[in-house]
């Protein structure tokens, strides 16, 4: 099994039209290579753009939010205190009037309601570290 070399009338030597299609095609390639760095060029520019409107679009919504986690944070706050300043007016007018027995149901009733939320947090609280652990990837 020999392998014969194809030689041309001329010496081996590839004809000139050969060579310039080569050239040519070698001269398109160039140019579809210059179009595709073209379009990744304007793709990540169009990219960049889009991360930056999404960045600004994220940044207004979290401003939104700190905005309306403040707002709640103080009437929470106002609530809270106007609450206990008013179960203190009660507690000081029951002392002021001689009122012991009401005085104690409202203590009763304050020991209650604090002791069955410190229940109620206690266990979400230990709800969330259950759900927490259960769903951390390992």
């Amino acid at each position: 099994m020999s392998i014969k070399k194809h030689e041309d009338s001329d010496g081996g030597k590839l004809p000139q039209d050969m060579i310039d299609q080569f050239i040519q095609l070698q001269l398109k390639e160039v140019e579809v290579k210059k179009s595709e760095v073209e379009l990744k060029k304007q793709q990540d520019e169009n990219n960049y753009r889009y991360s930056l409107e999404a960045l600004k679009v994220q940044a207004e919504d979290s401003k939104d939010s700190r905005i309306h986690f403040n707002k709640n944070s103080k009437m929470s706050f106002w609530i809270i205190l106007f609450l206990i300043a008013g179960i203190i007016a009660v507690i000081i007018s029951a002392m002021y009037m001689n009122k012991d027995e009401l005085l104690f149901e409202i203590v009763k009733a304050i020991s209650l309601i604090f002791g069955g939320g410190a229940t109620g947090y206690m266990i979400g609280y230990k709800k969330q570290i259950k759900n927490l652990s259960q769903n951390k990837p390992q």
